[in-house]
């Protein structure tokens, strides 16, 4: 257990793997631009991110084979076909070895907030679940973290106009369901700022 760090990430190496005496150095700097890292074998890994406002208004993507030593985002493989409106994104690797993607899939705004799977280690993206929309273009749902507990359930946290912090947990069946384009949450803005609004399918 960790009681107390001072640092903005928690590294745990395998003392099994040979590693460049850059390897660290080169993999917190891009952690530290780009949160969204999944590692899919010990020496591979791939990344999905924000464009930075740069055209297209895609979700760029970048992979490892080196360990992290070497991040290239090549010309023909530098985006996913997903919108992106330079938004953030958030992305973990499930048990049953599948990709999970929650970004803002469209190019204006942040007013839908929406799940991705892959199962080609993000070589193709699927859409899943819409977890909340609005026609209200001034309506926020942004910066998500994703995370699955040891019991399969899934927590996706995300902010509501930047003045709440809210959370969906839902089962790896629910995610497999079709989506039927009926967002999960629903938000009244005079609850909202009560305890994190939950939705537990």
């Amino acid at each position: 257990m960790i009681t107390a760090a001072a640092s903005d990430f928690h590294l745990i190496l395998n003392p099994d793997l040979d590693m460049a005496s850059d390897a660290l150095t080169e993999g917190l700097r891009y952690l530290q631009q780009h949160a969204a890292v999944v590692a899919v074998s010990p020496t591979d890994a791939v990344a999905a991110m924000r464009t930075g406002g740069r055209p297209p208004r895609k979700v760029s993507w970048s992979a490892t084979n080196d360990a992290g030593k070497t991040w290239p985002l090549r010309p023909d493989a530098s985006t996913r076909d997903i919108p992106n409106p330079d938004s953030s994104v958030a992305m973990i690797r499930l048990q049953d070895g599948s990709l999970l993607m929650a970004c803002n899939p469209i190019e204006q705004g942040r007013n839908r907030l929406q799940l991705f799977r892959s199962t080609d280690d993000g070589a193709t993206w699927t859409p899943s679940r819409t977890i909340a929309a609005s026609a209200d273009a001034t309506q926020e749902y942004s910066y998500p973290a994703l995370v699955q507990s040891r019991t399969g359930r899934v927590h996706l946290g995300f902010t509501w106009q930047r003045k709440a912090i809210c959370l969906c947990t839902f089962s790896p069946e629910w995610l497999a369901a079709p989506d039927d384009g009926t967002a999960a949450m629903e938000f009244d803005p005079a609850k909202v700022l009560a305890p994190a609004a939950e939705v537990k399918p």
